[in-house]
């Protein structure tokens, strides 16, 4: 007959276990992945201090210490007040803006942005009530131009990178506007939207930021705590935070960022003086050459131009095709980061 210790001896309870102790050797200079969902506490007390906030580690989908690595890692390197780490850049700009709006509220952001933000602003914002303005210019007057009384934030894309980071602080400011650049394009190491006013700083981390083209993953990072407890506060209810998995490799892209855009930088540029000496090309659009019309404004505020430019090729539709065909260049259909 089983004595009553059989059940906490038992082969299952033993197998499903978890008297793990952390060892204070060996002390890995990496960050491990904390893969577990839940984690222990020591007594009621400790639990209603974790179930509150006031400390340390409860629920992953709240705080995980291989994502609050990374996401310190990412804050120090952008300057913030504060970074969350999510499943997708679309889960980033989503609680972005849900964080700030409301019913009855007014956001302005550019025509010529991501097609995932374009179709959060035509399509799914309106349906919760709140007004979307579309602006074509690239300056702050055609921004200001269409602020309204109960206009909320204002977006702005890093696609190209020509919007003077430092001027759209400032109206910012002056108007009481939460301002946000996505400035996925242009990766912390190149620029820092913080240091020029922005509010709130928001990346694709599946692009340069990971690096390796293994991860989808989104961020945000907050120029206060204010706007960081809003918008954490909404990430825990939406669930789109990041896996520690995907945190560690993160961390990892982090590490070598850059040694990475360096080299994009330097390649983007002999690519796009070759193509715009080139006779078969039409148009060249980078902000690193002196041609691109907003070059005067990336020189002031990036240290490097970023690896993203586009062209024209001359004979249209057509020969573009040719030339993407004969390239091989169709082989993904977005970015790639190796």
């Amino acid at each position: 007959m089983a004595n009553e210790n059989s059940f906490l001896e038992s082969f299952e309870s033993l197998a499903v276990g978890s008297d793990w102790i952390k060892p204070e050797e060996p002390d890995p200079i990496n960050v491990p992945i904390f893969a577990s969902s839940t984690f222990k506490t020591s007594s009621v007390d400790h639990a209603e201090e974790l179930a509150l906030g006031k400390s340390g580690w409860l629920y992953s989908r709240w705080i995980n210490p291989t994502v609050d690595a990374a996401a310190q890692t990412l804050n120090n390197l952008e300057g913030g007040q504060g970074t969350l780490l999510f499943s997708s850049g679309m889960a980033a700009i989503t609680t972005a803006l849900f964080s700030t709006l409301k019913s009855g509220d007014h956001v302005v952001g550019p025509r010529m942005v991501y097609s995932g933000t374009l179709a959060l602003f035509r399509n799914h914002l309106p349906r919760f009530g709140v007004e979307c303005t579309l602006v074509d210019g690239f300056d702050v007057s055609s921004y200001r131009k269409a602020v309204k009384p109960n206009t909320k934030c204002r977006l702005l894309s890093l696609a190209l990178l020509h919007k003077d980071l430092e001027e759209f602080g400032k109206l910012g400011k002056e108007l009481g506007i939460i301002t946000m650049c996505d400035s996925t394009f242009a990766s912390s190491f190149n620029q820092k939207p913080i240091q020029k006013g922005i509010d709130v700083v928001i990346h694709s981390c599946t692009k340069y930021l990971g690096g390796h083209s293994d991860i989808t993953a989104g961020s945000l990072t907050l120029s206060s705590q204010e706007l960081n407890h809003k918008c954490y506060e909404l990430q825990k209810f939406f669930g789109g935070c990041m896996s520690p998995f995907d945190a560690f490799l993160l961390h990892r892209g982090l590490k070598t960022l850059h040694v990475r855009m360096e080299r994009h930088n330097q390649n983007a540029m002999e690519v796009a003086k070759f193509l715009e000496s080139h006779p078969k090309i039409e148009r060249v659009y980078y902000p690193g050459l002196p041609s691109h019309p907003h070059h005067e404004i990336a020189k002031k505020q990036m240290t490097g131009f970023s690896g993203m430019l586009s062209f024209e090729v001359k004979g249209g539709r057509a020969e573009a095709t040719r030339l993407v065909e004969v390239r091989k260049a169709s082989e993904g259909l977005t970015v790639k980061t190796l």
